[in-house]
């Protein structure tokens, strides 16, 4: 086996070192393999010998050393070059060094500044540009309208005020008018008793509460005790205690403008509880045309007032006691042809008289004063006039009627009793609740009221 080993020529080394100092390295590690290899090629005869007869060529270790050096100094040319040239590299780099730190700072930042200058003229004239763009295409737009005549100002269109002004005033006056004739037309009636003490200075005596159970029983206060209109009546024969309380029997006449008022029902339940109360009652039934007591107490009678005025009856045989204690009646008897003439007879007179030394009371139901004169001519005979005037037909009107007679036939102590009235419409009643609540049950007696 050969022992020779060749070195590397130059020409496999393609890049160059990077600096002197590894150039240095290089040659030194060429030149130890050069040693090596030198020590390593020392022949001795008998190695020559035998590679002669082996029929072997053998070079002489002159030659190859020779050839080695050879090679060893083309590569050490062939890296000249690269030194040189790693040699011209820094020596610019340190001029570039140089020229820079001789440029003054003052030019550096004006350099920069200029540079940020020419980035916002770019901009502004790029803006400017768009702007220019934008301007052309909405020149280029068309408007589809043309103005026919220029705007131009002529005062204040609108509101009108003076039209306004008109105008409320206007409908001011209609909606006042419309009040007017509502009041007129749908409450022109008298429907609480505050309303017909603000229209007459003549004395209220009271309201008559409406019962539906009136139209049922027409002696209501001997049916139910405790409804409100038994204290309605109750109330008024209070009210009747101070009025002309210097007569010590009164004569109490009940009478109305229209017929329907109620004044016969108020006539017979104002003597019944008056009656209750411990006085001794004598009620009258002087309405000759039209006579409902009987009918009301469910009572008949051949003779009566028409007997006593026509003289064929004593007063004492026409007196009937009643269901309710201490209550008598003289009912009217049989109806005559000529009842307003009878009224005008003597024995009129002595039927009152009598029965005002008789009775504490005397009640005399009469016919209404807006259809018959007769109560007229009993006034005058009477210590009390009462006047009956219900919501129904209680226009404003009546009471000028009622105002008339009380002057032209200087009639004292009339009185009036409004009927009719709704509970809820009541100050009295409907705010502090008698009837079927009041008194049932005061003090653990008597039964519990509906609520």
């Amino acid at each position: 086996m050969n022992k020779f080993t060749l070195i590397p020529s130059a020409q496999q080394y393609k890049s160059a070192p990077a600096n002197d100092q590894e150039i240095s390295i290089s040659l030194e590690e060429k030149q130890q393999e050069l040693t090596e290899y030198d020590r390593s090629s020392t022949v001795s005869l008998a190695d020559v010998y035998d590679s002669e007869r082996q029929g072997c060529t053998i070079f002489r270790p002159t030659f190859k050393i020779s050839y080695l050096y050879g090679n060893v100094i083309t590569g050490t040319t062939e890296y000249l070059p690269f030194k040189n040239n790693l040699f011209y590299v820094g020596a610019d780099a340190s001029i570039q060094n140089n020229v820079w730190k001789g440029i003054p700072k003052t030019q550096r930042d004006l350099l920069s500044i200029q540079r940020k200058v020419d980035v916002n003229e770019k901009m502004y004239v790029y803006l400017l540009e768009r702007r220019a763009n934008t301007i052309i295409a909405r020149a280029g737009i068309l408007p589809q309208t043309s103005v026919i005549e220029t705007a131009h100002s002529v005062g204040v269109v609108k509101p009108n005020k003076r039209k306004i002004s008109y105008s409320f005033l206007f409908v001011g006056l209609i909606l006042s008018l419309l009040v007017v004739f509502i009041r007129t037309v749908v409450f022109a009636t008298i429907e609480i008793m505050d309303e017909l003490k603000r229209l007459t200075h003549l004395p209220v005596l009271g309201e008559i509460i409406l019962s539906k159970e009136a139209t049922d029983n027409y002696l209501i206060v001997d049916k139910d005790v405790k409804a409100p209109i038994t204290e309605s009546f109750r109330a008024i024969r209070t009210n009747l205690e101070y009025f002309a309380n210097e007569v010590n029997s009164k004569a109490v006449l009940v009478t109305s403008y229209n017929p329907g008022e109620g004044k016969t029902f108020c006539s017979v339940n104002l003597a019944a509880i008056i009656a209750k109360a411990g006085k001794r009652v004598l009620l009258i039934e002087l309405d000759l045309h039209k006579p409902k007591i009987q009918q009301a107490l469910k009572m008949s009678s051949d003779v009566g007032v028409s007997s006593i005025l026509i003289g064929k009856s004593s007063i004492e045989s026409t007196v009937m006691e009643t269901q309710i204690e201490n209550m008598s009646v003289i009912l009217s008897g049989p109806t005559p042809p000529n009842a307003s003439e009878l009224i005008l007879s003597k024995h009129l007179k002595e039927i009152i008289d009598y029965g005002k030394a008789h009775f504490d009371y005397v009640i005399v139901d009469t016919a209404p004063i807006g259809l018959i004169t007769d109560a007229l001519v009993i006034m005058k005979n009477v210590d009390v006039s009462l006047f009956v005037l219900n919501t129904k037909f209680a226009k404003k009107q009546i009471l000028d009627v009622v105002h008339d007679i009380s002057k032209a036939n200087k009639v004292s102590n009339i009185g009036l009793i409004l009927n009719g009235v709704k509970r809820n419409r009541s100050k009295y009643y409907y705010n502090y609740g008698y009837g079927s609540g009041y008194g049932y049950g005061y003090g653990g007696y008597g039964k519990s009221g509906k609520k």
